[in-house]
């Protein structure tokens, strides 16, 4: 399975692009790809966890909950703190 890691970074970079753009749509198809390659290689998703952490801050709430779902799946005791301080807290949102 390691010989297919490149690839899979490959992948992830590319749906960097889809969860990086204006469109809502694209955005969410991005996040839900990251999503499934997450149960496989969770190492190479947890590379990109401050672009998830900000799609917590989307006014989406369908982008919000799959950003959530990403991030309880990179959660680890190594950066459960770090991820509670980059995460946007409620009270910022109103």
């Amino acid at each position: 399975m390691s010989d297919q890691l490149p690839l899979m970074k490959l992948c992830i970079s590319k749906l960097h692009t889809f969860i990086e753009s204006k469109d809502q749509n694209l955005k969410y198809l991005g996040l839900q790809a990251l999503y499934s390659i997450l149960k496989v290689h969770p190492k190479a998703v947890a590379e990109h966890r401050d672009m998830v952490v900000a799609c917590l801050d989307d006014p989406d709430v369908n982008i919000r909950m799959r950003a959530l779902d990403l991030v309880t799946g990179m959660v680890t005791k190594k950066n459960l703190v770090c991820l509670l301080y980059t995460s946007p807290s409620p009270r910022d949102r109103t």
